[in-house]
């Protein structure tokens, strides 16, 4: 399963009066991107407990929001099972098939894969003062139309950069022409001796512009390397060096 780098995110469940922490996240992804070929029927995405204790697990997809509640997006989208327990040691495996709801077919679209992690109360728990985490694990989920000129690393190679003035500063900004996303883990800026640094990156949309912030203001410049990080379909980070424009 093609899975890119997960971000973790956590929800806390909390009782009043719980001072001490009574887990840690048990239950890992078999990856940390998934990509959905146009013409698959579906696609999986492996989970496994690693811990001595079950773990309830629940699973949906958003559009871009993590604060949206599960079920309230209509999405293109079936994931399942919804909700699922994994014992010990054990994995379990979530299906997502495509609805056949009409997305675009010129470029990628991406929705965002959530798996949230409630553990079992340990047995020793009783009577005590317990604070118990919920961990929530999110990933992209890329939707690839079938048909698409080119690769990821093409798109990588193809995106232009430009210093452009926004507000009092100048930023360095990225013009993606391709069909594909492109996401950034860092980048840095070079010229006559400067370097300009961006440590956050940031994913850029296909057929668009982003512009990124860096550490220090370039002033005008329209000569200079830019060496970036980006990140492929099995989430392992690559260098691109290209020139300003």
């Amino acid at each position: 399963m093609l899975l890119q780098s997960r971000g973790r995110q956590f929800g806390f469940i909390a009782f009043l009066m719980f001072v001490s922490v009574a887990c840690s996240a048990s239950v890992t992804l078999s990856g940390t991107r998934a990509v959905y070929p146009g013409d698959a029927r579906e696609i999986t995405v492996d989970m496994m407990n690693q811990n001595e204790s079950p773990a309830l697990m629940q699973a949906w997809l958003d559009s871009g929001d993590p604060a949206v509640t599960p079920g309230v997006e209509e999405l293109p989208f079936i994931v399942t099972p919804p909700l699922t327990r994994i014992e010990p040691k054990q994995g379990q495996t979530l299906r997502i098939a495509y609805t056949g709801d009409p997305l675009p077919k010129d470029r990628e679209s991406v929705y965002w894969l959530n798996v949230l992690e409630i553990p079992a109360r340990s047995k020793n728990a009783d009577g005590k003062n317990v604070m118990r985490m919920a961990f929530r694990s999110r990933i992209k989920l890329f939707y690839r139309p079938k048909g698409l000129q080119g690769t990821t690393y093409d798109a990588a190679k193809a995106i232009t950069w430009a210093v452009v003035k926004d507000a009092d500063q100048y930023v360095l900004r990225a013009t993606n022409k391709s069909q594909y996303h492109t996401s950034i883990s860092g980048l840095k800026l070079e010229s006559s001796g400067k370097e300009f640094i961006n440590k956050d990156g940031g994913m850029i949309s296909p057929l668009a512009t982003k512009d990124y912030a860096l550490s220090k203001s370039p002033g005008p410049l329209n000569s200079g390397t830019v060496t970036f990080r980006w990140l492929n379909d099995f989430g392992i980070a690559q260098t691109q060096v290209s020139k300003l424009q």
